[in-house]
């Protein structure tokens, strides 16, 4: 990418059965979307994801459920098996969506969402980003690129700009001005305990690394 990573920003999205987003300012992670546990942040194969706590008071009050039990639902019931009723792999969820139901493609356009959302709020964080990578299961499928497609058409939609750089109004206003998104593919050989990724570079570094 031309840079140390001393100088990098970057937004990892590991996207798998289990998913989060992690920040990295400088070499050092400096947000991620899981929390306590792994259960908040992204909407995933059966966790719910971020979630008013209050929901949890009333599905418990309504239907009896102990901690246990909702808890239970919550990590293994949730997430894009609960809201398409039909798989937590992705793979089923795009062949479901490519078939019509329309109850897989609202889950994964939900996860593509928030996946988007928590990139985007992250870049804002940082004030600018240099890379955002995708990796694990999910973000190597052929699925995951209906997510990463959107990702990148939500980023070039907003017209990245340096930090402080100036005349940003005119530049807003001129699409030629805007900051380019590129797609860079690193694939890894079969034996690398790490999976491939998949990373969008941002201004010069596209240009460096291409």
């Amino acid at each position: 990418m031309g840079k140390p990573i001393e100088e990098l920003k970057i937004i990892s999205c590991h996207m798998g059965n289990g998913s989060s987003i992690c920040a990295i300012e400088n070499g050092k992670s400096v947000d991620t979307s899981m929390g306590f546990t792994p259960l908040v942040g992204l909407p995933m194969g059966t966790r719910c994801g971020d979630l008013d706590a209050g929901v949890i008071q009333f599905i418990m009050n309504k239907y009896g459920y102990t901690i246990d039990e909702m808890l239970n639902i919550l990590n293994k019931k949730s997430g894009v098996l609960g809201v398409s009723g039909v798989s937590s792999d992705f793979r089923d969820l795009d062949k479901a969506a490519g078939e019509g139901i329309d109850k897989a493609k609202l889950a994964l356009d939900m996860f593509n969402y928030w996946v988007a959302k928590v990139a985007g709020s992250y870049a804002a964080a940082m004030n600018g980003v240099d890379a955002i990578v995708f990796t694990a299961g999910v973000g190597d499928q052929l699925q995951a690129r209906r997510g990463r497609d959107d990702l990148h058409a939500r980023f070039q939609g907003q017209g990245l700009r340096h930090p402080h750089e100036r005349r940003a109004r005119h530049r807003a206003r001129h699409p030629r001005h805007r900051r380019r998104l590129s797609n860079l593919t690193k694939r890894t050989g079969r034996a690398s305990a790490l999976p491939d990724s998949l990373c969008f570079l941002c201004g010069k570094n596209a240009e460096a690394a291409l």
